[in-house]
C-alpha cells in the first residue's frame, strides 16, 4: 500500500516571487540614487531660477527698458523732421511724395494725423541717422529695433505689441538671452556663496548665524519647518 504524500510546511513551499522581488529591489537600488541626484539638482536649479534669477534678470530689463526707452523711442513724430526724410505710401503701395501730405495739412504732424483719410500710411521717417517705424498708440521705435524682435518676437504679437512691450523684447534678445544669463548668474552666484560661507566661518559670522537661528527657533511653526529643512540640508552638503 503506497504512503500518502508528505505534505509541505508553509515555510517550505516554493516562492517564485521572491527572486523577482530581489531582482527589482536590486534594479531600484541601483536606479535609485543617480534618479534621485538628478531630481534634486533639477529642483535646486528649478527654484533657484524661480526665486533669484528671474527677479534679477527682470529687474535688469526693467532698468534697461527705462533708459532704452526715453532715448531711442519717440512720442508721436518730431516737429523738426525732414519732410524728405518721411516715407509715405498709398493703399497700393506706392511711394506718395512726404510734401504733398504737408502741403494738404498744413504741417508735418497734421499731415501725418490725415495721412489715413486720404488712404495713405506713414511707413518710416529717418531723424538724426536712424529710422523710426511706428508701432501702437502712436510712437515710433528704431527701426533695428523693430527687425531684431520681428526676426524673434517670441510669444509677442507685434501688431498690437506697445512700444514697451517690443523694447523689452528687444532687450531680452539682444543683451540679456539665456545662453548668456546663465552663465554669468552662475559666476556671480557661486562668487557670493563663496564670499557668504567664508563670512560665516569667521568669528562675526557665526555670531550672526546663531542669533538668527535663536530668532527662528522661538517662532513655534517656523522653527518645526527650519528644523527638518536644516536636517536635509546638512545631510546632503556634508
Amino acid at each position: 500500500m503506497n504512503a500518502a504524500p508528505a505534505q509541505l510546511e508553509p515555510n517550505d513551499a516554493p516562492t517564485k516571487a521572491r527572486p523577482f522581488r530581489r531582482a527589482v529591489l536590486r534594479g531600484l537600488g541601483v536606479v535609485l540614487p543617480p534618479l534621485l541626484t538628478i531630481v534634486l539638482f533639477i529642483w535646486a536649479w528649478t527654484t533657484i531660477d524661480g526665486y533669484v534669477l528671474r527677479p534679477i534678470e527682470n529687474a535688469v530689463t526693467e532698468v534697461m527698458v527705462f533708459a532704452g526707452m526715453r532715448s531711442h523711442v519717440k512720442d508721436g513724430m518730431p516737429a523738426d523732421v525732414v519732410i524728405e526724410n518721411i516715407q509715405v505710401v498709398d493703399k497700393r503701395n506706392q511711394r506718395v511724395q512726404a510734401g504733398e501730405i504737408v502741403r494738404q495739412a498744413g504741417s508735418v504732424q497734421a499731415g501725418v494725423a490725415n495721412a489715413p483719410l486720404h488712404g495713405w500710411r506713414v511707413t518710416a521717417f529717418d531723424y538724426d541717422g536712424t529710422t523710426y517705424v511706428p508701432v501702437a498708440g502712436n510712437r515710433w521705435v528704431p527701426n533695428y529695433v523693430y527687425a531684431t524682435v520681428k526676426a524673434t518676437p517670441g510669444k509677442l504679437v507685434l501688431p498690437s505689441a506697445t512700444a514697451r512691450d517690443i523694447y523689452e523684447q528687444y532687450i531680452r534678445v539682444e543683451y540679456l538671452p539665456r545662453w548668456r544669463v546663465i552663465p554669468v548668474f552662475l559666476v556671480m552666484f557661486i562668487g557670493l556663496l563663496y564670499l557668504l560661507g567664508k563670512f560665516l566661518a569667521a568669528g562675526v559670522g557665526r555670531m550672526l548665524l546663531a542669533t538668527f537661528e535663536g530668532l527662528i527657533r522661538r517662532l513655534p511653526i517656523v522653527r518645526n519647518v527650519y528644523s527638518s529643512v536644516k536636517q536635509v540640508t546638512d545631510f546632503i552638503f556634508s
